[in-house]
């Protein structure tokens, strides 16, 4: 049975450093929405990490693939309380125990994502990182206890008490299926490609470059035509400018053929911030309130790393400052490799 617009939770999805938390930070200041923040994220959730033990970092899925832990991910993202809410009902002392005890270190999550995306960056490791045989012992036995306690949270029962907004920023090859699994509101987010590799440059984020191309039934039904050219991408710039070109074209695709689907630039939101939400808000069904122009208001001062306040006229031509010509120009032309409606002169910033 279809649901209103608003009955309809709603998953708000983009590329790592479009600007998606900052987005669904706002959305979530309506009393209407329960924010769920990345469910699909291994380094931080032991059920996305259980869940998409066999699949990409930014998988690829046929709308007609089963996947039934998948699912049950998103369907509690979707359906089911927020994050944030269950940890508080539990106690807090325990819940850091649990991942202190069972949770594996960050480095061998890295290390397992690089291992199923056929791309390992080796320079983001120390040696004893992952030589260590007893290091790997207890990985292991840490990793089957964390199996537990994922399969077991996955499969407790579901409880809709509002609307769930769910941000996700690894969900972009999913979201046919998705849409076809679930009847919600989908809104994706896209950023200048220079200001997302500016920013993956700043932090050193491994997320930047994941072999994209490694799964074969995405190639196929996208990108063989491309792959030539794509195999040229040589540094590090290159392939991530292609990374970001494949991802947009795959949305350029998909919103083709769901018109229903929301799309916006991150531009449109630091130029016009209030005007363009509250056109979102509409479009959503959720309440505009004053806690919204408060929190809008708030964030738009300095800060810094990964800290949600900005000034947003700074954010508007970021990269010309971080960027060389050279590398700008290099951006372009890898990015453009690909066809799709966005930036392609550079423009929109």
């Amino acid at each position: 049975m279809k649901k209103s617009k608003k009955e309809k939770s709603i998953l708000l999805t983009g590329i790592p450093r479009c600007g998606s938390t900052w987005a669904g930070k706002v959305l979530s200041s309506s009393e209407d929405l329960n924010y769920v923040h990345e469910p699909d994220e291994e380094k931080k959730f032991l059920k996305a990490w259980i869940t998409k033990k066999k699949l990409h970092r930014y998988p690829y899925l046929a709308s007609t693939d089963k996947q039934q832990l998948f699912f049950k991910l998103w369907e509690k993202a979707f359906y089911g309380k927020s994050e944030k809410r269950q940890i508080e009902k539990k106690s807090r002392i325990l819940y850091r125990i649990k991942k202190k005890l069972f949770f594996p270190r960050k480095y061998f999550f890295e290390w397992e994502i690089g291992n199923k995306c056929g791309l390992i960056h080796k320079n983001y490791f120390r040696k004893t990182d992952y030589s260590k045989k007893d290091a790997v012992y207890i990985y292991n036995l840490k990793k089957n206890i964390a199996e537990i306690f994922a399969r077991f949270d996955l499969y407790r029962p579901l409880f809709l008490k509002r609307r769930n907004l769910v941000k996700s920023v690894h969900s972009i090859f999913a979201l046919e299926w998705i849409k076809k699994k679930f009847d919600i509101d989908i809104v994706i987010l896209i950023r200048h490609p220079a200001n997302i590799i500016s920013s993956y440059l700043e932090f050193k984020l491994g997320d930047s470059i994941r072999n994209i191309f490694f799964q074969k039934d995405l190639v196929s039904k996208y990108f063989l035509d491309y792959m030539d050219s794509v195999n040229k991408a040589e540094d590090k710039i290159e392939k991530m400018a292609v990374q970001i070109g494949a991802f947009y074209n795959f949305i350029d695709i998909f919103t083709k053929k769901y018109p229903d689907v929301i799309l916006i630039k991150h531009e449109e939101l630091l130029y016009k911030t209030e005007e363009k939400f509250k056109i979102l808000f509409k479009k959503l069904n959720i309440n505009w309130s004053k806690k919204t122009e408060t929190y809008i208001k708030n964030h738009n001062k300095k800060g810094a790393g990964m800290h949600l306040k900005r000034e947003k006229e700074k954010l508007k031509n970021k990269y010309k400052k971080l960027l060389s010509s050279k590398q700008i120009e290099k951006i372009k032309k890898f990015y453009n490799i690909f066809e799709n409606r966005y930036y392609n002169n550079f423009k929109g910033v």
